[in-house]
This record gives C-alpha cells, sequence and structure tokens, in this order.
C-alpha cells in the first residue's frame, strides 16, 4: 500500500479500537495514541528508500533499513517484536504515565501496516519467514493501482462516515 493508504487504514482500525475500548481517557492519551499509531503504522516502511519514513528519519537509520529487502525483516514477526520491545521500552522510559497507551497503539499501527496493508497486496508478506501470507481483504491489488486508489477513496469515505456518526447526538 502506498503511504495515504496505509494512513488512513491505521486511523480507522485506532478509531475503532478508542470507540470499543476504555484506553484511551484524556486529550492527551488520544493525541499521543493517534501520533504513534500513524507513525508505527509507517515504520515497516523504513526499509524502503523512497518511503515517507525513510525520507524523515536521520541518513545514518534510514541508510541501514534501506540496505534490507523491502518487506523483509520490519515485515515480519521477529522485526514487529524487535520494533515492540524497542518501543516499549523506550516510552516506558520517557513518559511511563503513558507507556500503556502508546505501545497498544504502536502494536495496532505496525501490525495494521501489515496485516491489513500490506498482507492484502498481490505480493502479500512474509509474517513468518517461509511462509507467504496474502489475504483478500479487498481482492488481491498492486501497490500504487487503480483498484489501490478506489480502496483508499473508500476508506476515505468510510473515514467520514464514521466521523459524522461519532458526532451525531
Amino acid at each position: 500500500m502506498t503511504f495515504r493508504t496505509h494512513t488512513v487504514t491505521n486511523l480507522l482500525v485506532g478509531e475503532l479500537f478508542v470507540y470499543s475500548t476504555n484506553l484511551v481517557k484524556t486529550p492527551a492519551e488520544m493525541i499521543l495514541f493517534f501520533t504513534i499509531l500513524i507513525f508505527a503504522g509507517l515504520l515497516p516502511d523504513v526499509d524502503e528508500e523512497k518511503s515517507v519514513m525513510s525520507q524523515s528519519l536521520p541518513f545514518f537509520i534510514a541508510r541501514i533499513f534501506s540496505s534490507m529487502n523491502h518487506r523483509g525483516f520490519t515485515h515480519n514477526i521477529f522485526g514487529f517484536l524487535a520494533a515492540t520491545v524497542f518501543f516499549g521500552i523506550g516510552i516506558s522510559y520517557v513518559v511511563p504515565q503513558y507507556a500503556e497507551v502508546g505501545t497498544v497503539a504502536f502494536i495496532i499501527g505496525y501490525l495494521s501496516h501489515i496485516i491489513i496493508g500490506d498482507a492484502t497486496t498481490y505480493r502479500g508478506i512474509e509474517f513468518i519467514p517461509g511462509w507467504t501470507w496474502r489475504i483478500p481483504v479487498f481482492g488481491h491489488f498492486l501497490v500504487g493501482s487503480k483498484k489501490e486508489d478506489k480502496i483508499y477513496r473508500f476508506l476515505v469515505g468510510v473515514q467520514f462516515g464514521a466521523i459524522g456518526l461519532a458526532i451525531m447526538p
């Protein structure tokens, strides 16, 4: 998926989570949750040299990850677990009062990218190395294709519908 489709997908999954649970209680937690959710939802593509995440990180970090195969380590269970542990420890140290909200947002964003995002494309992912995983949620599609553009437009419509339902009395 492209940057914009990943972002809209992650926001929808995050909204469903926030709406259906009681984890996020304050405006500060809401801002933190969605900021981390979007960051984590784009992080797996750090291994793609031209991705928004790769272009946003310091040169030396982006260079390390862009030397890996796209949809390799950052898109499998080991990359997910390593990133989650690293991030969980970091947020627990920096802002311990928000560690639970931040870590949950990170997990949801990262997994949404992989499972709802890239696993639905024609290429799929190897979440468990050696096993290609393709989930036909939208039917398989090529990244950047007209079909992905239609999926993006549909998800934006759902996004506005969800916002409308949330603000209705």
